[in-house]
């Protein structure tokens, strides 16, 4: 029992270390430091640190367009991360509202997809989407195999949730060489 007991807190931190490390992998990539430490606003901070592209013909600098997703990049990512952890504590407890919260957080992932429509398209957007749900969908399914003690279950969703990791990171690879 202790093994088994174990062995779920071990994949529960591994799941929520992979969760993490995609939404400040998406953070880092969509983001930039709002103030430097000088004050400057964040078009200026990129040109002053390099870190805007020198190909958009704004010698470095960021447009109008690009600071505004990631704006809207960093409010989307911050409520993936509020949702997310209310889902998890309603899961964890058995609520109710766990429903009406998973519901939230997979809209979420729709207006992340949608976000980045602007800049890469219909397909990409509707793609990108529909690869965070799987992400959601597949930690759910990971988590009920866990609670179950179902260890099939289990390694069937921890492959797809890996899978899924993959096929994400594979998506943003190509989106953004």
């Amino acid at each position: 029992m202790g093994t088994t007991i174990s062995h779920r807190l071990r994949l529960r931190s591994a799941a929520l270390l992979a969760v993490l490390a995609l939404v400040a992998g998406l953070s880092t990539a969509c983001s930039t430091t709002a103030l430097s430490p000088a004050g400057q606003g964040v078009a200026e901070a990129a040109a002053t640190h390099g870190h805007g592209s020198s190909d958009n013909g704004n010698s470095g600098k960021i447009t109008a367009a690009q600071l505004e997703l990631r704006l809207a990049m960093r409010s989307l990512w911050a409520q993936h991360m509020e949702w997310t952890r209310l889902a998890v504590a309603d899961f964890a407890s058995g609520s109710a509202g766990f429903a009406t919260t998973a519901g939230r957080l997979l809209q979420n992932q729709t207006d992340i997809g949608n976000a980045i429509k602007p800049f890469y398209g219909e397909a990409a957007g509707n793609q990108l989407a529909t690869l965070l749900k799987t992400h959601i969908t597949g930690f759910v399914a990971l988590f009920q195999a866990a609670k179950a003690g179902d260890q099939a279950a289990l390694a069937s969703a921890t492959t797809a949730v890996y899978g899924n990791a993959q096929d994400i990171a594979d998506f943003l690879a190509a989106a953004n060489p």
